[in-house]
């Protein structure tokens, strides 16, 4: 894996941590137990690679 997709989850994440903060309706709305699957739509490849480890 190179480095660009070993450091695009880090960003993601704090990307998707960031909007938690600023929207806590949308955190209370997650279930307890869910597991969030970050994706990126501008980048299909990421995606589809993300998916294979989650499906």
């Amino acid at each position: 894996m190179d480095t660009f997709y070993q450091t695009k989850p880090k960003e993601l994440s704090t990307e998707f941590t960031r909007y938690l903060v600023e929207n806590p309706d949308f955190a209370e709305a997650i279930p307890e137990g869910a597991q969030v699957v970050l994706l990126d739509q501008r980048d299909p490849a990421y995606s589809r690679q993300v998916m294979r480890y989650v499906a």
